[in-house]
């Protein structure tokens, strides 16, 4: 009975070259912010503390890949 009320909804079929390319903007732009929030970390290093960082964080993932 409802069916008679309400029309069939067309379903449209997805574009696969447009969803490619829309992952792949949404992919590059991750990358780019995630690149920036690097990039203002290493800045706001003083530059004399830079080499105490590396250090610091080469003894950290050290670790990090020796646990695994």
């Amino acid at each position: 009975m409802i069916d008679l009320l309400e029309p069939e909804r067309a379903v449209a079929t997805q574009d696969v070259a447009w969803r490619r390319l829309f992952i792949q903007r949404n992919r590059t732009e991750r990358f780019r912010q995630e690149r920036d929030a690097v990039h203002l970390t290493m800045d706001s290093i003083p530059y004399g503390l830079r080499a105490e960082y590396y250090r610091r964080r080469r003894a950290r993932l050290k670790k990090y890949f020796e646990d695994e």
